[in-house]
């Protein structure tokens, strides 16, 4: 895991060259091994290697500087410094993320006479492209990864993301240049960005929890998961999608099941040069994943835990611990330790923290930290293989649709939920994941944007293909899991922990979208009389059947369990509220963007207010927070 870093002038006359310094220090957390840069010009075909830019002051006339911060995971050595530049000085790579499937095509290279230096993905990665392209280059690579490949030959420099988003690149666009980074704060540290709200961006984050591409930057965008960006000698820049979740349609015919799969997607992200752990929650998907983990021998699991037992799955983390007979590390989680971090969580998420589980998160990285530099964590198990109540309202509305007699059975139990898939299922989708009505909305907002991403939504739902289950599972990747892996990726980061998420491996998300629907969900017995939809249909099928062979069933088939935070005991917090009156609200009314009479509303109701309410007031709060330290430019400040 790294950080990317780099800025093009569209005149071949780069200004302030000192700038990537600073980029490359401001997401220094993500790769604290070691750096470099080096610097190229189009006109003359070769690359020049520096340490920092005080080594290029001599120079004139450069097209571009490319940067790297290392976090070593593979050959520890030196030979792993990037940038990487290829043997005939032609073409260069910088790049974060872990590929999988890379040594799977080393001695192929070698027959082609490509002389290794190094025993890294990065490596092999830069000759694939110099032997097949990009387009099938990417096709090919089983893993987490986005990376800039600049090829002086053929006057194009690449900008590529995974298929799903799990690793992060940014770029400013201008008339002047073209600047990237693995995080906003980095893009941020070249002065000549604008640090302009994105009032779009806003409304976008506050309407439905998991913004798309946009950064809350005017002009700063991301590169979209499964895309890559060509950028030619005269910086026309063409956007490619790579790879499009609605391509896949159900039942075909699969030469695997999912057992062998998520054993060899396990054993295959084990590989590294230093010592992993897994996330373990408590919950089937990582209890999964440490399962297959601790045949390859690890043996460290990390968790979060909460005095308030409500919140917490000790007895659950405790029975895989010991079934699997691995160590147990936990760190519990209080109000204390949210409002210490608070900013810290603010600033290291590059945006609203829509989640406030990431806190638990950042927690669980720092206790990481102690023993483990890479976790294994189960996330985009729900997103793909229908873990969420959303999934089997959708489930409900096909039956519906084909007059199932089932279905017909529960019409009166969640006829609203019927009447509002009939009335409007562009809505249905949106209400799955946090969606603020626009009455609630209009009393947030002082200042709206167009709605243009709600159009993007709106236009993408109406391509999706299959059943109403398949386009939400379709959906929920796209619009919804980005978000998780951001998430993921920031808060680990913050503390230099690399994070893999072998349940999204190449292969199990293949199997997920192809398999029969009825592998994924269907009915089920209840086992209490409550007309909840847990308890009548299920999700994960063929993931709850593995769990069921090794854990058993009452560990299973539990009610599921989300990784909540206390937030009324926060938001009761004589520090934290003190904190909110003198530092936040004030300056939330001098920003006049967020209505600061309607947070003061919610703060007064605090003792009354359900979870979706006190998460949509953390956001409210993580926003202006969000604003001082990335508008403003303030430094962040311990609150206790």
């Amino acid at each position: 895991m790294c950080g990317i870093a780099g800025m093009i002038s569209k005149r071949n006359k780069l200004d302030n060259i000192e700038d990537i310094d600073r980029m490359l220090d401001a997401q220094r957390h993500r790769g604290p091994d070691d750096y470099g840069i080096a610097s190229f010009r189009f006109g003359i075909q070769e690359f020049l290697g520096a340490k920092c830019s005080s080594d290029l002051n001599d120079i004139d006339h450069l097209s571009g500087i490319i940067g790297h911060n290392r976090l070593s995971i593979l050959d520890l050595s030196m030979s792993g410094h990037q940038p990487m530049i290829s043997e005939d000085g032609k073409c260069a790579i910088v790049y974060n993320g872990e590929v999988y499937n890379a040594f799977d095509f080393k001695d192929e290279l070698i027959k082609d006479g490509v002389n290794f230096k190094s025993s890294t993905d990065t490596e092999i990665i830069l000759y694939l492209y110099i032997k097949y392209g990009i387009d099938k280059t990417l096709q090919i690579l089983n893993g987490m990864f986005a990376f800039c490949i600049v090829d002086l030959t053929k006057q194009k420099i690449f900008f590529a993301r995974d298929r799903v988003g799990i690793k992060p690149l940014y770029y400013y666009d201008d008339e002047e240049e073209i600047v990237f980074a693995s995080e906003l704060k980095s893009i941020l540290a070249r002065n000549s960005v604008k640090r302009e709200i994105d009032l779009d961006a806003v409304e976008e984050y506050f309407s439905f929890r998991s913004p798309s591409a946009a950064s809350l930057i005017k002009g700063v965008a991301q590169v979209g998961a499964g895309e890559y960006l060509e950028l030619d000698s005269q910086f026309h820049m063409n956007r490619v999608k790579w790879f499009d979740v609605n391509v896949y349609s159900r039942e075909e015919y699969l030469n695997k099941g999912y057992e062998e799969l998520i054993s060899e997607s396990v054993n295959k992200q084990m590989i590294s040069d230093v010592k992993v752990g897994c996330q373990l929650s408590g919950g089937i998907d990582s209890s999964l994943v440490s399962y297959y983990a601790k045949k390859t021998g690890y043996k460290d699991a990390i968790s979060i835990v909460f005095n308030d037992k409500s919140f917490s799955e000790d007895t659950y983390i405790d029975f895989v611990t010991e079934h699997l007979k691995i160590q147990s590390h936990k760190k519990k989680l209080d109000s204390n330790y949210v409002i210490e971090h608070w900013e810290r969580m603010n600033w290291y998420m590059d945006g609203i923290v829509n989640h406030p589980n990431s806190m638990g998160i950042m927690a669980l990285a720092e206790e990481a930290k102690k023993h483990v530099t890479v976790l294994l964590s189960g996330e985009g198990a729900d997103e793909t293989a229908g873990g969420y109540s959303n999934f089997m309202a959708a489930y409900i509305m096909d039956l519906c649709e084909r007059k199932s007699v089932l279905a017909t059975l529960f019409k009166w139990k969640y006829k609203r939920l019927l009447q509002d898939f009939t009335k409007d299922k562009t809505l249905f989708f949106f209400k799955s994941h946090g969606y603020t009505e626009e009455s609630i909305l209009n009393r947030i907002l002082k200042k709206r944007g167009t709605g243009k991403y709600r159009k993007v939504r709106e236009k993408r739902l109406q391509q999706y293909t299959g059943t109403t289950f398949d386009k939400m599972i379709k959906y929920d990747i796209e619009f919804y899991l980005p978000e998780l892996l951001k998430r993921q990726d920031r808060m680990t980061m913050s503390y230099s922990i690399e994070n893999r998420v072998p349940l999204l491996d190449n292969s199990l998300l293949d199997f997920l979208l192809r398999c029969n629907e009825k592998l994924v969900i269907g009915w089920k017995i209840p086992n209490c009389l409550s007309f909840s939809l847990y308890n009548f249909i299920s999700g994960k099928k063929v993931m709850k059947k593995l769990s069921e062979k090794i854990y058993g069933k009452n560990f299973t088939y539990r009610k599921k369990s989300g990784f909540a935070l206390p937030l009324q005991e926060l938001f009761e917090d004589k520090k934290f509220l003190n904190y909110i009156h003198k530092s936040i609200i004030p300056a939330m009314e001098e920003r006049d963007i967020i209505n600061s009479e309607y947070v003061k509303e919610c703060l007064n109701h605090v003792d009354e207010a359900k979870q979706e309410e006190l998460e949509l007031l953390w956001r409210m709060l993580s926003f202006e927070t969000w604003c001082q330290l990335f508008i403003d430019g303030r430094q962040t400040k311990t609150i206790i």
